[in-house]
């Protein structure tokens, strides 16, 4: 039988897929992008899995896709034109400055579950590859005030997420030590990134990637749910 470890005192949470269903803002600011190529939009499942290694690899991830698409056969990223990704990168931004909160939602009972963490005393953080500016306005807008300790998402003083630089920072931050942390997430990236440093690794199932992906990336619990997030947390079973 296997044990479960102590309940963390610290708990980092990752955004898209975790805390927020961004999906569809996502995909739809990606493909207007996409459309200023003359190229097909792709569908939101597509989309689940160019996402979460910072909006730059999201752009060229998905123009190689619907390039690939339109020459029907494969496209590597090295065949891309920097400057075209470049290009389409500052289009897709300045599509989601203006239409990041058109369909995006907290997932089901998340607000009562963070409300709840807060009340109980946990220590809360949001950790992020979207650009930092995105994911502060949008914990800010979506979360009361003074829900999370700290909130961090792509800086260029920071690598992304899975080095577990910026997670063991946060850590520090927190003032809670490593083992006593848990990193929230839905991907195998998320996964990784708590396995390298040092913390409980807890997969969320409602997000973007599958089991087999957080499995193999070194989850160590599995939730399909946020009810079964809050048994855990709050009534340790």
């Amino acid at each position: 039988m296997i044990m479960k470890k102590p309940i963390p005192q610290a708990l980092i949470f990752d955004l898209d897929g975790t805390l927020l269903d961004t999906i569809g803002d996502l995909a739809d600011c990606c493909n207007l992008a996409l459309a200023s190529e003359g190229l097909l939009p792709l569908g939101e499942e597509e989309y689940k899995y160019h996402i979460g290694s910072g909006a730059k690899n999201l752009v060229e991830s998905a123009y190689a896709s619907a390039l690939a698409n339109k020459l029907g056969r494969q496209v590597n990223k090295n065949e891309l034109d920097a400057d075209k990704v470049d290009e389409l990168y500052q289009k897709y931004n300045e599509a989601y400055a203006a239409g990041w909160d058109k369909r995006t939602l907290p997932y089901p009972g998340i607000e009562k579950l963070l409300k709840q963490l807060k009340t109980a005393g946990f220590r809360l953080a949001v950790l992020s590859n979207k650009p930092d500016g995105f994911t502060r306005e949008m914990t800010e807008h979506y979360f009361p005030s003074g829900t999370f300790d700290l909130v961090m998402g792509k800086r260029t003083d920071w690598p992304l997420k899975p080095d577990p630089a910026s997670t063991l920072h946060l850590c520090e931050e927190l003032g809670v030590q490593s083992e006593k942390t848990a990193l929230i997430g839905d991907s195998g990236s998320d996964m990784e990134t708590a396995v390298r440093a040092g913390i409980q690794a807890w997969a969320v199932l409602w997000g973007f990637r599958g089991y087999e992906e957080l499995s193999q990336a070194g989850a160590t619990e599995f939730f399909a749910n946020v009810t079964e997030l809050e048994r855990r947390l709050l009534h340790n079973n």
